[in-house]
């Protein structure tokens, strides 16, 4: 799975070691810009463009982190909805913590996904028969095209004919 599917997907499975190495990050990141906030709010000379670009990146990193939690919901064979356990108040975010950064998922395949400790094997079987099909599918075409028209015997481009030259009739043209 690639960084950015991670971070703005909401489809898939990842474990917990994934979940973890991207949510500690934007944890920082988030605390950062609230404190960006706080400060320049708390100043008498207001820069509201570093309020309006920490708040922006704020927003992207709710965002991130609500796609990342909904693959590790899906990954312990969830609804994406679970997160709005996030929104109870005090047991809500525990529940999220401990649940999303600690409980294993489901082993093999669930109804989101494969399981993630086994997608790198069957990406690679995968690719390899998307890379076969396709080759086969381009040679099909390739021998489905009709062939081209063979050119007449005895013919041939008239006098002063030149590539680009624009049709005339007689000495004046057109």
């Amino acid at each position: 799975m690639s960084l950015a599917s991670i971070f703005f997907s909401w489809r898939g499975r990842i474990g917990r070691a994934v979940y973890w190495l991207c949510s500690i990050p934007l944890f920082l990141v988030g605390t950062g810009a609230v404190a960006a906030i706080v400060i320049d709010l708390q100043d008498d000379d207001l820069r509201t463009s570093t309020v309006v670009l920490a708040g922006f990146l704020l927003l992207v990193n709710v965002y991130c982190s609500f796609a990342i939690q909904a693959k590790r919901w899906h990954d312990r064979d969830k609804s994406a909805l679970w997160i709005l356990m996030n929104f109870v108040p005090y047991v809500g975010s525990l529940w999220v913590f401990v649940e999303c950064g600690f409980l294993r998922g489901t082993d093999g395949p669930n109804r989101f996904d494969l399981d993630p400790s086994e997608r790198r094997e069957v990406d690679a079987l995968v690719r390899e028969e998307v890379t076969a099909r396709i080759i086969r599918k381009s040679a099909e075409e390739y021998q489905s095209r009709p062939a081209p028209v063979p050119v007449a015997e005895g013919w041939s481009k008239p006098a002063g004919w030149q590539p680009g030259a624009r049709p005339t009739f007689g000495k004046r043209g057109l």
